[in-house]
């Protein structure tokens, strides 16, 4: 797998989480609405989540998305043409 592709994946994982991080949301989500109907006050699917790197930050806006998006591309672009360079 190149750098470049390895970028893209990292990149379509902060968009579409899969994995380890997308099985803890599932499990979160589904111990939260497990519980929701024998409490008061039911618990938030933050309180049973696992991972707490980047845990639910506010959410940025769409153009500093496409932003961080862009720089990703480009400094992946940028690493894989010094790659091809070096061949």
């Amino acid at each position: 797998m190149s750098w470049a592709e390895y970028c893209e994946w990292r990149l379509y994982e902060t968009i579409e989480p899969f994995g380890g991080k997308r099985a803890d949301i599932n499990a979160a989500m589904v111990a939260a609405a497990s519980q929701a109907p024998h409490v008061k006050n039911p618990a938030d699917i933050e309180d049973f989540l696992i991972f707490t790197e980047d845990r639910f930050d506010p959410e940025p806006s769409e153009e500093e998305q496409w932003q961080e998006w862009d720089d990703v591309l480009d400094r992946a672009a940028a690493r894989a043409a010094r790659a091809e360079k070096a061949k």
